[in-house]
């Protein structure tokens, strides 16, 4: 069934969702610090990463290769972005690397890029987003954290119980 060509947009809109790539249109990295980044990159960026997935549903693919995959889908643009050679035009096809440098989701333009703050990189953004994401295992609380909570609730329990005396 996902092998018929109409199931396309099921996977797009499946990527969509899961990799947030319906929010990559909305992406603004700085123009100051990212100025070769428009709207073909963008759209380069997103094409890549839902051919990507589709491949691999499509051809039954190891879960493990949305990490590992050694190939990834190109089009002239986006091939000089990466410093590809030997990819012309715009039609996207499958490219494979010959080194550990760029490999599966985390080394596609459009997770770095939307893992990222406008004006840099964040690995701190992008282990969370991998633990949401790919592993379902969100970061805990920081510590610190219980001890808020630990006083909201303090205080909200004390609250009730003032309020409950003027009741009763």
């Amino acid at each position: 069934m996902l092998s018929d060509p109409k199931s396309s947009a099921l996977i797009e809109n499946f990527a969509g969702q899961w990799l947030y790539l319906r929010n990559f249109p909305g992406l603004k990295p700085d123009p100051d610090a990212f100025p070769e980044f428009d709207d073909n990159l963008r759209e380069a960026f997103r094409r890549e990463t839902e051919l990507f997935v589709t491949s691999l549903i499509r051809e039954d693919g190891n879960v493990l290769e949305l990490l590992t995959a050694d190939y990834t889908y190109l089009n002239e643009r986006l091939a000089e972005h990466y410093g590809v050679p030997g990819v012309y035009g715009n039609h996207f096809r499958k490219v494979t690397f010959d080194n550990d440098v760029r490999g599966g989701l985390l080394g596609q333009g459009s997770i770095l890029a939307a893992t990222s703050y406008p004006n840099r990189t964040s690995p701190t953004l992008r282990g969370k987003w991998v633990l949401d994401n790919l592993l379902g295992a969100p970061p805990p609380l920081h510590p610190q954290m219980f001890r808020i909570l630990k006083t909201a609730i303090l205080i909200a329990l004390a609250l009730c119980v003032k309020d409950w005396k003027l009741i009763v």
